[in-house]
């Protein structure tokens, strides 16, 4: 008797452009018993999936046997895996929803297929690509969420092919931690389908705990996948770290996840840095030519994705192309000397970064003081090294002084200020650097370039300087030529069209103002004012330290 002939099996299928493209094989079919007596979808489908009124797409298949036969998709099989596109959602309610909602529906369970490695495609430069058009419909749209899940759980049960049904796991990992399901019964069939293959799936375990922490989030996600979630689950592991840089040069490694927001992020570095407050502090997302701040309320993945998708748009997924600083956003609790971390930190270098860009307006006599501060916060008590002098200038005096003195006058003046203090030592040159500078009004400030209108056709080109406590505008030389206290601000408004702000003060005076940057301005303003209210006892209180604090010093 001859053997039963052994059958590589192919499935083909004709994209748009005319290539033939693979993507099933029998030769990858892998039937474990793991995946025996898993939970599915077939209870939950029979009340709530679609009837199969219309007739599937017809296929030939051939079995094990060798013999050819038809086989149609119908309602007692909508649960499970199909190599058939659907032409109608799956759920009754889905079915129910505009023509395009539907569309859109059908276009997802493609894209999954797609993803899975069950139906052909090209490869997108963006590695993104199939992630974000899978999931962006039902972020977009709450009405798709539930059947967006079970189109999910359905191409993973009885799945197979193994890579196909992993790459069905790693969606449903993605899809666990952007939104939960509507319906209830649905989110406890999910519970018990990732329990089931638990010993099978190490992933199910993570997807069930991410399933039961979503269901409890006020509001979900707005983005898809960022491509640091999809390389991760990719290379197999679920442990995401980011490296935060701190000012001071130093660096933090924070464990993140889907759903972890900016403000716990600030508040777990708030903790390991031993700071006294997180009010004010906050990440920053840094790229070679822009700068993005971010909310307290925003999940982190969604700060990334909103803040890098220009970045990546050209294909790169790697993480040098931008780098997330923990920083002082909202110079509030800067009184020198109260919290000794922050002053050393994040005041000192943020504060030098302005001073050496010309911020402040400085004597060459009070630059020759402050840079000896800063070499001694710098290199401690290491004697100058002269013949290299001259290199170390733009680190310590502010451009506009460069040509006050000549540079041995420079030299021999900071030399002798800096051997007057030679008891100092860095961080204590540091706290006298910030002593210094904050007897200046512009101390702890924001600076934004603007035009100032001034009635009658006049208009002055100025610099705005925004603090916890003063507006004030500066001239080219840096003078401050008007100061208004930021309580005398009774109410602002722009103007997107003319990229104009108005502020107007408790006087009557209205300070009109062209800038690019208004709604940062707007924004900077409601911080301080809404602080200012919410905090005005504990601010008194915070005056009155200060005064303490600065009478020991």
């Amino acid at each position: 008797m001859s053997s039963q002939p052994e059958y590589t099996v192919t499935e083909m299928q004709e994209t748009q452009e005319g290539d033939m493209v693979r993507y099933g094989s029998v030769d990858h079919l892998d039937v474990r018993r793991g995946s025996i007596g898993a939970h599915t979808l077939e209870h939950y489908a029979s009340a709530h999936f679609r009837k199969s009124n219309t007739r599937g797409r017809r296929t030939l298949r051939r079995t094990f046997s060798g013999q050819l036969h038809h086989r149609q998709q119908t309602r007692n099989n909508l649960w499970r895996f199909s190599l058939d596109p659907i032409q109608i959602p799956l759920l009754k309610k889905t079915c129910e929803l505009s023509q395009e909602l539907q569309h859109k529906a059908c276009c997802c369970f493609r894209y999954i297929m797609k993803y899975m490695g069950d139906y052909p495609t090209r490869k997108s430069t963006i590695k993104t690509a199939l992630t974000d058009s899978i999931f962006q419909p039902p972020l977009s749209h709450e009405e798709l969420r539930d059947e967006i899940y079970c189109q999910i759980v359905k191409q993973v049960t009885q799945n197979r092919k193994r890579s196909s049904e992993e790459r069905g796991w790693e969606l449903l990992w993605f899809i666990s931690g952007l939104f939960s399901p509507s319906d209830p019964d649905l989110l406890n069939e999910l519970e018990l389908f990732a329990q089931s293959y638990k010993e099978l799936w190490p992933v199910a375990s993570d997807i069930q705990e991410r399933l039961f922490t979503v269901s409890k989030v006020p509001f979900c996600r707005i983005y898809p996948p960022h491509i640091t979630e999809v390389n991760a689950i990719q290379n197999k592991t679920q442990n995401l770290y980011q490296r935060i840089l701190i000012p001071d040069e130093s660096s933090q490694a924070v464990q993140i996840h889907s759903l972890l927001k900016c403000q716990e992020i600030c508040s777990q570095l708030v903790e390991l840095l031993g700071l006294q407050s997180a009010d004010g502090f906050g990440l920053v997302l840094t790229t070679e030519n822009d700068v993005f701040a971010s909310y307290s309320d925003d999940y982190f993945m969604d700060f990334l994705h909103e803040s890098t998708k220009h970045v990546y748009s050209t294909g790169s997924d790697s993480d040098d192309l931008y780098q997330i600083v923990f920083v002082k956003i909202h110079y509030v609790n800067t009184d020198v000397g109260c919290d000794y971390t922050a002053d050393i930190v994040f005041h000192f270098p943020q504060e030098l970064s302005k001073y050496l860009h010309g911020c402040y307006r400085v004597s060459a006599d009070e630059a020759t003081q402050i840079g000896s501060y800063i070499y001694r916060s710098k290199f401690g008590s290491q004697p100058f090294h002269l013949d290299s002098f001259n290199t170390l200038i733009p680190d310590l005096v502010p451009l506009q002084s460069y040509t006050e003195h000549t540079l041995v006058d420079w030299e021999d003046q900071i030399l002798s200020k800096y051997r007057q203090h030679s008891i100092l030592s860095p961080e204590e040159a540091k706290i006298s650097f910030l002593k210094c500078l904050s007897r200046w009004p512009v101390f702890a400030s924001h600076f934004f370039e603007v035009t100032q209108y001034l009635g009658l056709g006049l208009k002055r080109d100025r610099i705005l300087a925004i603090n916890q406590n003063y507006i004030l505008l500066l001239n080219e030389n840096n003078d401050v030529v008007e100061s208004h206290s930021l309580s005398s601000v009774i109410s602002w408004s722009y103007s997107v069209k003319a990229h104009q702000l108005k502020l107007s003060l408790k006087t009557g005076v209205v300070l009109s103002l062209v800038t690019t940057l208004y709604y940062e301005i707007s924004q900077l303003l409601t911080y301080y004012s809404n602080y200012a209210r919410t905090n005005k006892d504990t601010i008194h209180t915070k005056h009155r330290i200060s005064i303490l604090c600065d009478s020991i010093a």
